[in-house]
């Protein structure tokens, strides 16, 4: 169903509704990403102070450095966060995909939980970067992986397989679940903006958003009901760092 074609006014205000939500989300992370990033440099500092006394038994020792880790995890989905919803580019970079992968999936690492989702990452060695805007090749992958999520709600069998494959030409992403394929007669649409088979928390722009900046990148999205959703980008794609 797209409803950006319906004719449906409460079903065009109910989307609208879900959508200015989105938005308002996003404001409001990025307006409290200073204040966490100082809480937690403040407890990084306290965490440092405490280690130096020398008084600490090796448990307290141990928990300090748990301390620590938590921390710097924290710091990292901060930092990931920001920088796929930062509203202007930084320009483009040399993107190691498999690191950034990895990074988008921790912030999923919740839903994945909640809905008690297995996750499978697989990542190449030697992965070449590639050209690209970090910020907006991130979003795409939240929203590939948002996708795969989300569909596996009413599944009893619940897992999502990420492969980061390297090649001469340049990266390939799949990204597929236990949910089965999906039906012949939605994949010609599953693209479209607006097209969406989910109830009206969801808007349907995830995945032509995801091609777009595929294309944006010289490169391509595609769906393949063996492989999942394949995201495939080209090493030489004349963005200039």
């Amino acid at each position: 169903m797209n409803w950006l074609q319906e004719g449906d006014p409460a079903q065009l205000q109910a989307r609208l509704s879900a959508l200015l939500r989105y938005v308002q989300a996003g404001k409001c992370a990025n307006a409290v990403t200073h204040d966490v990033n100082n809480y937690l440099g403040a407890i990084l500092a306290y965490e440092e102070l405490i280690g130096r006394d020398p008084g600490l038994n090796d448990e307290s020792r141990r928990m300090l450095g748990e301390i620590g880790r938590a921390v710097h995890g924290c710091t990292t989905l901060v930092e990931t966060m920001t920088t796929i919803a930062r509203p202007k580019s930084k320009g483009v970079v040399l993107c190691d995909l498999g690191s950034l992968a990895k990074r988008i999936l921790d912030v999923c690492m919740y839903d994945l939980k909640v809905a008690r989702i297995k996750s499978d990452f697989r990542v190449d060695e030697g992965i070449a970067s590639i050209p690209g805007d970090e910020g907006a090749l991130g979003r795409g992958l939240l929203y590939l992986f948002t996708n795969a999520i989300e569909r596996l709600e009413d599944e009893s069998v619940k897992e999502v397989k990420i492969r980061v494959l390297g090649h001469p030409e340049g990266v390939t992403i799949t990204v597929r679940n236990s949910g089965g394929p999906i039906p012949a007669s939605d994949r010609d649409e599953i693209f479209d903006p607006g097209y969406t088979t989910k109830n009206e928390g969801h808007l349907g722009f995830g995945l032509s958003e995801a091609r777009r900046i595929a294309v944006q990148h010289k490169g391509e999205l595609s769906y393949d009901p063996d492989r999942g959703f394949v995201l495939d980008l080209p090493r030489d794609n004349d963005l200039e760092i």
